[in-house]
Formats: structure tokens, sequence, C-alpha cells
């Protein structure tokens, strides 16, 4: 319904607008009001700006509740938007056991923490597909401390096709099903000196072809190679979502997209564990 009442008063504006321009020069006594070209163009510039500002509103809203990812950063960036989706009283579970946050003391937030990328870790290939399903009903998003002690989990819940945070716990990462991968990952993407021990020689990539953005070329480089093609890591914590994967602690395999917030940057690292250490296998730079 605000939707519709912004429209008409968009509509109306115009209307209004159009009105005074063609009868400022009726008779009646009424002087006829002159507009300069340049006051014409800055009027319909605004008008303009108003209803692409407003479409883009409508736009996002729409589409906020299709893949999470998308609902995601339009949680993460529109204040307005968090606020109609936070249920209240809202359970902190850790640091503060059993608190209940009113609306009155939220203050606006975001799980990635001032973070550019965010990671998604899979057991498998068959588990990439889980980002796009559209009826999955939970999510956690899990800020995972730099220090490699803490997990902040952000719970939420799809209901009535609208997600909505509905919780927020913090506990040790030593409790986590991914805790150990995760340990070396920090390490990985922290210290370029450990990272270039865990690289694989010969190492398997795959990118797309500079002439034709159709066309994937895949190749093998020398582990010495790796620096001149190794994406910007993630500094200060990891954000992993879990949509749901087994999150296996022997698993043998983990897959790493990394993405960037909000501009299409998007890459895959496939690590395999050679006895009791993990190695980087594979690299994709294939967007998104």
């Amino acid at each position: 319904m605000r939707c519709i009442e912004k429209m008409n008063g968009f509509v109306s504006a115009c209307a209004i607008l159009l009105f005074l321009v063609s009868c400022a020069g009726e008779k009646g006594g009424r002087q006829r009001v002159e507009t300069s070209p340049a006051e014409t163009e800055v009027m319909t510039d605004t008008l303009l700006a108003e209803e692409e500002e407003w479409f883009e509103a409508v736009e996002r809203k729409s589409a906020a509740d299709g893949l999470f990812e998308d609902f995601l950063l339009n949680f993460s960036t529109d204040s307005s938007f968090q606020c109609q989706r936070v249920v209240f009283p809202l359970s902190l579970v850790g640091g503060e056991a059993g608190r209940q946050v009113l609306p009155e003391e939220w203050m606006s937030t975001s799980p990635f923490n001032g973070l550019e990328s965010y990671v998604t870790l899979y057991d498998s290939e068959e588990e990439l597909e889980m980002e796009k399903d559209t009826s999955l009903q939970t999510v956690e998003v899990e800020y995972i401390h730099a220090t490699g002690e803490r997990v902040c989990s952000y719970d939420f819940v799809r209901k009535e096709n609208r997600w909505n945070l509905t919780g927020i716990k913090e506990h040790a990462l030593s409790e986590y099903a991914n805790g150990e991968f995760v340990s070396f990952l920090l390490q990985f993407v922290s210290d370029s000196l450990f990272q270039s021990r865990h690289v694989s020689d010969p190492l398997s990539i795959a990118t797309i072809d500079p002439e034709d953005d159709f066309n994937i070329l895949e190749a093998t480089i020398d582990a010495e190679q790796w620096a001149s093609f190794a994406p910007p890591m993630p500094g200060g914590g990891l954000v992993n979502i879990n949509y749901g994967q087994r999150c296996r602690k022997r698993a043998g395999m983990k897959i790493v997209m990394l993405k960037g917030v909000g501009n299409g940057y998007c890459n895959a690292l496939y690590f395999r564990k050679h006895g009791d250490r993990w190695m980087l296998t594979r690299y994709e730079d294939v967007g998104n």
C-alpha cells in the first residue's frame, strides 16, 4: 500500500507541474509565469531522480527474499530495512546468556563486521547449489573472530516468504564443526609464508578467457607462481554463510567460495587433506 501511495504521489506531482505550466497563461487576471529551459531541466531531473530512486527501492525489496545472499546484502546495508527484519525481543546467547534485546535498544549491525568479502564452506561440489535454493527456511551467518577463538552466529529464519533475524549466539571455535579447518584457513588467508607452504605443486587453475567471456581456460601453474594469481584475501576474521552444509569434521576436501560484499567478485579455492596437512589443489576465478 505504501508503494502504491508513493507512486500515486509521484504521478500527482508530475500532473501538478504540467497543470501549473499549461494554465499559468489562462485568462482571469493571472500573470503568465515564464519558466526558463534551465529551470525546466532542473525540475525534470529532480522528478526523474525521485522516480529512479523509488523504482530502485521497490526492485531491491521485491528481490530481497529470493536468494538469501540478496536479502543479506539488503539487511546489512539498509538500516530501515534491517529494523523491519529483526524479531523482537531478540535473543542473545553466549556472553550475556538469556538476554533479550528490545526494539529501543537495537543498533544497526552487519554480520560482515566491516569485512569486504565473505566465504561459504562446502564439503563437496554437490553442495555448491545450496546457495541458489529459494526453499531454504533457516540460514546461519557466522562471524569467526580473527583470533580463532570465538564464533558469533546470526540465526535467520524464513517465515511467510520473509527472512528475519531471530537470534544471535556466541560460542567457542572448539565447539564448531568446521573448527579444525577454519583454524587452518584463518592462518592461510593472513600469513603469506604459511600460505605458500600449503599450495600444491603443480596447482590446477581455471579462469575466464580475457578474449572471450564465455570461454574458461584450464591450466596448471608452479606453486611459486601462485602469488601472481592469488585473489585478495579477507582480513580481520571470516564470515561464513551456513546453508545447512554437512560440515563433516573428517572431510578430506573443503571448497571455499570467496565472494566480495556486493561487488560480484567470486573465486573458489579447493583444498584437500594429505595426512594431517591441508593443501590448496585448485583455484577457480570464473566470476558469478
